[in-house]
C-alpha cells in the first residue's frame, strides 16, 4: 500500500484507504488495457 500511497494513487485516513483522483485515472487506464473481448 505504501507504493500507492507514495504516488498518490490512494490516501490513509486512520485504518481506511481512499483512492485518489489520480488513482481513479490509472485505474481505468489499467481496465481499458486489460479488457477482455466480449463474447455473445
Amino acid at each position: 500500500m505504501g507504493t500507492l500511497t507514495g504516488r498518490g494513487m490512494l490516501v490513509q485516513s486512520g485504518d481506511c484507504y481512499y483512492i485518489t483522483e489520480q488513482g481513479r485515472d490509472f485505474m481505468g487506464k489499467l481496465q481499458a488495457k486489460f479488457r477482455q473481448p466480449q463474447t455473445v
